[in-house]
């Protein structure tokens, strides 16, 4: 997943086409930028951090969001991390 600035949402690449994916993902979350961007160890979903302080989950194969987290923070979100059974995001 790559991040460019005033986009309103992150992009997937693909490494086997070095392209950008056909399938973008269908965030819920409109009103604010993100500011950050992780991929789960298994590699199935991805956060999206936004500057209001929202995280965003979604699937990385169909870009469907599967949830989101309002107000998790106060301010921008600057960092996502997961650990490696996707128990926890920090």
């Amino acid at each position: 997943a790559i991040l460019l600035s005033n986009y309103p949402k992150p992009l997937l690449f693909s490494s086997d086409t070095s392209s950008l994916t056909p399938s973008q993902p269908y965030l819920k979350t409109k009103n604010s930028q993100p500011t950050s961007i992780e991929i789960s160890m298994c590699g199935n979903f991805g956060f999206v951090g936004f500057e209001n302080g929202t995280i965003e989950c979604f699937n990385m194969q169909s870009g469907n969001s599967r949830w989101v987290f309002s107000n998790a923070h106060n301010s921008a979100i600057t960092s996502i991390k997961t650990d490696g059974l996707n128990s926890m995001l920090v």
